[in-house]
């Protein structure tokens, strides 16, 4: 990973552009971090890591939720969350 001078990035873009390809180039201003370069792949796959964590936990929450309430309605109508799924997979005429 590279660190460089804000003035010092803004004048070399290309050449710091280019350093990404390498790794990170990571820009400061007054001695502290400001900014990152990374390369168009890096950038993607961090895109992707964290949709599919965002993709992952939401699909859990949602099949938690499901179950959840499968087993409610189960209770309720004194059978089990197996057999109320299959009542909701038939054809409503055979209900």
């Amino acid at each position: 990973m590279t660190t460089v001078a804000q003035d010092d990035a803004l004048v070399s873009v290309p050449a710091w552009i280019a350093a990404t390809a390498v790794g990170p180039v990571l820009i400061q201003h007054d001695g502290q971090l400001v900014a990152a370069l990374v390369s168009m792949e890096d950038f993607e796959s961090v895109r992707k890591a964290y949709a599919d964590r965002a993709l992952a936990a939401f699909e859990g929450d949602i099949a938690h939720s499901a179950i959840s309430r499968v087993e409610t309605h189960a209770v309720e109508l004194g059978i089990t969350p197996e057999e109320l799924v299959d009542r909701l997979l038939i054809d409503r005429d055979e209900f």
